[in-house]
Formats: structure tokens, sequence, C-alpha cells
């Protein structure tokens, strides 16, 4: 299983040197990837389904990746993909669905294989990425706080705990 790290380029990771330092930690903790958000319009005043607010800082994708790739030789150089947040029972479902539909086409051979990114909701442990792998799901993209609740999956982090967070994953999960 894969393992990345999502937002590398809002909230607390809108500060530059917060970011390098936070995927120069995800690499040497063995993180494969970093990620981005592309939330650039965000509604004001705040509606229910918008995933953080207006007032965000947040860093545009290109510059963000472009910074990092220049400090991380290897979580730097990225593909573009596409994940969904979820918990195992929900991504059961929607996994099925996908390789159901996916099924039913040809997918060209330039394209490579089908890959399933989800974000996990809640804990992490060893055996919840073991039952992922189970789904058919090839990466993990992880919250800088996996186990805020779903109102909070955006809301700033210190980096302190963002950077303990990347070490404790990549002792008891990527390096496993």
């Amino acid at each position: 299983m894969r393992i990345g790290l999502f937002a590398i380029n809002f909230s607390t990771c809108a500060d530059p040197e917060a970011a390098v330092a936070v995927a120069q930690a995800a690499e040497a903790a063995g993180f494969e990837s970093v990620w981005t958000g592309e939330h650039i319009v965000l509604p004001d005043p705040m509606v229910e389904r918008s995933p953080m607010p207006a007032s965000t800082p947040i860093l545009d994708t290109i510059v963000a990746l472009t910074l990092i790739a220049s400090h991380t030789p290897r979580c730097g150089s990225a593909a573009a993909g596409y994940g969904f947040a979820t918990d195992l029972a929900l991504a059961a479902e929607c996994i099925a669905a996908i390789r159901q539909t996916a099924d039913g086409y040809e997918r060209p051979p330039e394209l490579g294989p089908l890959e399933i990114t989800v974000t996990p909701v809640g804990d992490l442990e060893p055996e919840t990425v073991q039952q992922y792998g189970a789904l058919g799901v090839d990466r993990l993209v992880l919250l800088p706080q996996p186990d805020a609740r779903l109102d909070q999956r955006h809301a700033p982090v210190p980096l302190e705990t963002i950077l303990a967070n990347v070490e404790h994953v990549g002792t008891t999960i990527v390096n496993r």
C-alpha cells in the first residue's frame, strides 16, 4: 500500500516554509507522495457542504508542488490522481460500484491500470491499512490530522502536530 499526505498547500501548509518542512518530514518518514487541494473558489459566507471557510489560506497547486519538488526529490514528483474521503464501509460500496462500471469499458492501455486512492477517515492503524488494501485500494492519502472530525478536516493544525503525525505514521504504518 502506498501512503501519501494531503493538504500540503493550505491552512498550516500555505506557509511555504511549513509546506517544505512537512514535505521533507513526509519524505523522510517514507511517504510516497504529497497531495494538494484545489478549492480555488470558496463561498463566503461558508455553506454546509463547503470544505473550509473562504478565509483559509491556500497556495496555488502548481506553485506548491513546484516549491515541494525543489526541496524533495521523491515526494515532489507526483502524478495527478483522485481520491475520496470515506470510512471502510462506504469505501467498499464505492469501490464495488467503480469496479463494476469499469468492467464494462475497455481501458486504453496507455492509461495504465485503474488505481483507487482513498483518504481514510478516523484513526489509522496497520490493520485498517490492510482492510483498505483488501478492498482493492492502491493508495491512502492522509490528512495532516487523520483523527479529525469530518467538519474539522481542513481546520488549521499546528506545524508541530503535523510533523509528529507524519513521524508516527512513518514509524507505525509506512516503514512497518
